[in-house]
């Protein structure tokens, strides 16, 4: 349906460790917060300042609305607070934060500590930046290569450009003598080539290193997979995320996106479950601002 298309810019942001909880928010600015566990809803429609989480960022989970960002605890779901217009924080997979910013001319970042002011870094806005839900932001700059965005500054993660990471695990694609090759490379050097993977879709590595969702599947078809790292174990998938970033659990065990034309929250079991939460069920505002987070 035409309808659908207002669906195509819900985004997924960033994320923290938990249960089975999603959050959206819409087009009034605030977070919808479902339980697929217990199926409950719970709106937050309050703001407060940063001072009433005591100092501490705790499981903070973080959407980009219009204006900003708006952060809450999951845990104290009547709190919100606007943390920064323009600004994101997100988890590092060593489980300190950063927070980045645009500018005019670039990109600023640093250390995210609640409550403390800290020093900032501004560099030109780079080629691409990535933002991988509780693993970290990366930066390719025009010069190639992969860096990450650390507190303390920027960490050359590759020469080459990396596709997906974990934090210590990740997929590269590099210039061979017959052409690109992907490689999955581990923290301690250990590499090998992934080959007879399409790898030009949407392409997101589990938390724990173990599973590839490919959009594009295999080079010989053009069906959605998990791929197992390690076991070589493929399982196929019968949702298509229709263009949408997929989000992986924080456990690793399924992955979530949005199925246009289900019409739902699509979950998508390593063990080859799957599940679903009607998006008319939650009556999420189809608004281009919305975006989706998954802890």
């Amino acid at each position: 349906a035409d309808g659908n298309d207002l669906y195509t810019h819900i985004r997924p942001l960033d994320a923290v460790r938990g249960g089975p909880r999603f959050a959206f928010v819409g087009a009034d600015g605030h977070p919808i917060v479902v339980d697929t566990a217990s199926g409950s809803l719970t709106s937050v429609t309050e703001e407060t300042s940063l001072t009433d989480f005591g100092g501490e960022v705790g499981s903070l989970a973080l959407l980009r609305d219009g204006l900003g960002v708006i952060g809450f605890d999951p845990d104290r779901l009547d709190l919100a607070v606007r943390v920064a217009s323009g600004s994101v924080v997100v988890e590092r997979h060593t489980g300190d934060h950063v927070v980045v910013a645009r500018t005019i001319t670039g990109i600023e970042f640093g250390e995210y500590v609640t409550g403390e002011n800290r020093p900032r870094t501004e560099v030109p806005l780079p080629s691409s930046l990535e933002v991988i839900a509780g693993v970290g932001v990366f930066i390719q700059p025009d010069a190639g290569g992969t860096y990450e965005v650390t507190g303390g500054g920027l960490v050359r993660v590759s020469s080459h450009d990396v596709v997906t990471t974990n934090g210590t695990r990740r997929l590269e694609r590099r210039q061979g003598a017959t052409g690109i090759e992907n490689w999955i490379v581990d923290a301690d050097g250990r590499a090998w080539v992934l080959d007879g993977f399409d790898v030009g879709g949407d392409v997101a590595m589990s938390p724990d290193g173990q599973w590839l969702y490919l959009s594009r599947g295999t080079a010989l078809d053009d069906v959605p997979i998990l791929y197992g790292v390690e076991s070589g174990e493929i399982v196929t998938l019968d949702s298509r995320k229709d263009g949408l970033r997929a989000v992986w659990s924080p456990d690793s065990d399924f992955l979530a996106g949005l199925d246009l034309e289900r019409e739902c929250l699509w979950m998508d079991f390593v063990n080859g479950l799957t599940g679903c939460v009607s998006m008319n069920r939650l009556s999420i505002p189809a608004d281009p601002d919305s975006s989706l987070v998954v802890y």
